[in-house]
């Protein structure tokens, strides 16, 4: 269900807008439900998105597919993977792209995507508060083998475990030169830029929003499992349960 298309398969969506609410099941979004393997380009979004799973402003699941250039300023809600431009960017590329909406989720919610699966997410922005249950992210939810890069997140990220202001969960993935601003709350690994990282690079990020929970919360990364945490700063207050750090709640 979309906006625009239901499904764009290889095909070119360009300049166009979306004012009206959508909403559906699955695979739901403010200009096409499914993007498998086409161009969203320089598309907006004004209406407000619901569903159940694979929700986006934009596209409910980017499917080895590029979404360039696009702005969303609907509310989005569903249950999982849930995202301010794409609920799943799945091997596929969003790049200069703005959420200003609210997104809001159970498992797999970010501002930008509410996951983010073997590829990149770059030079976008997120000014909508997220909030969700588990893996919840100012930027995505949840980042498997994928870059972030030079992205910034300004909303309220709130969640229970692996909340963070750039990403919920980090595994195998690489997160550079982002920023966050937001306040960060949640319950275990939160932390101002990841709440858990397992096994790769945090470099050059920054954090400056107040960073809050009960278990492994830190200014960077709440706990951080073999990977590398470099060339970071943390400017913000970090504070409550156990296991705090203004770093690193936790490295291993």
């Amino acid at each position: 269900v979309g906006g625009i298309a239901g499904a764009n398969d290889g095909g070119t969506i360009q300049d166009c807008d979306n004012s009206g609410d959508v909403s559906g099941e699955e695979y739901v979004g403010g200009i096409a439900g499914e993007n498998y393997g086409g161009t969203i380009q320089d598309c907006a979004n004004g209406g407000d998105v619901s569903g159940e799973k694979y929700v986006g402003g934009i596209a409910g699941k980017n499917y080895g597919g590029t979404i360039e250039g696009c702005a969303n300023e609907g509310d989005v809600s569903g249950t999982n993977y849930v995202g301010g431009i794409a609920g799943k960017n799945y091997c596929g590329t969003i790049e200069g792209c703005i959420n200003e909406g609210d997104v809001s989720g159970a498992n797999y919610v970010g501002g930008i995507a509410g996951d983010n699966y073997d590829e990149t997410i770059q030079n976008s922005n997120n000014k909508g508060e997220v909030n969700g249950e588990e893996y919840v992210g100012g930027i995505a939810g949840f980042n498997y083998w994928g870059a972030i890069q030079d992205c910034d997140n300004e909303g309220k990220v709130n969640g229970g475990d692996s909340v963070g202001g750039t990403a919920g969960e980090n595994i195998g993935g690489t997160i550079q030169s982002c920023g966050n601003e937001g306040a960060v709350s949640g319950t275990n690994y939160v932390g101002g830029i990841v709440g858990y990282n397992d096994s790769e690079t945090i470099q050059d990020c920054d954090n400056r929003g107040t960073v809050s929970g009960t278990n492994y919360v830190g200014g960077i990364v709440g706990f951080n499992y073999c990977g590398d945490i470099l060339y970071c700063d943390n400017e913000g207050a970090v504070s409550y349960g156990t296991t705090i750090g203004g770093i690193a709640g936790y490295n291993e």
